[in-house]
């Protein structure tokens, strides 16, 4: 009984595992700001690092990420910012929509869409 036991636990964890990999393998990438003109882009590499290029006082400024899916499908990105330091920001993938929570920077979501 306790094999079963183990063995439905271990199945489980490997169910939410596989679950991360896939959001992270569809999450690589370049997204762009769905319906936007102004130029505003984030990066996401395998190595779990990226880029958010912003527009800045009519320049485009590189800000450097790490990210991670958490327990929830939710992404943490955690970005620096050259002047404010590091920030989490927040955001949620779903039907090849990015809606990133910029509450800590600006006010609302924002929805990121993939670059073709």
């Amino acid at each position: 009984m306790k094999k079963i036991a183990v063995l439905l636990a271990l199945a489980a964890c490997l169910t939410v595992v596989a679950g991360c990999n896939q959001q992270s393998a569809r999450l690589v990438g370049t997204w762009v700001v769905e319906g936007e003109k102004e130029e505003e882009i984030i990066e996401f590499f395998s190595d779990k690092t990226g880029i958010m290029k912003q527009q800045f006082m009519g320049s485009l400024i590189n800000n450097s990420l790490k990210w991670n899916v958490v327990d929830d499908g939710r992404i943490k990105m955690d970005v620096t910012f050259p002047i404010a330091g590091t920030t989490t920001i927040m955001a949620r993938l779903e039907n090849e929509r990015l809606t990133v929570d910029l509450n800590p920077v600006k006010k609302g979501m924002r929805v990121y869409i993939k670059a073709k």
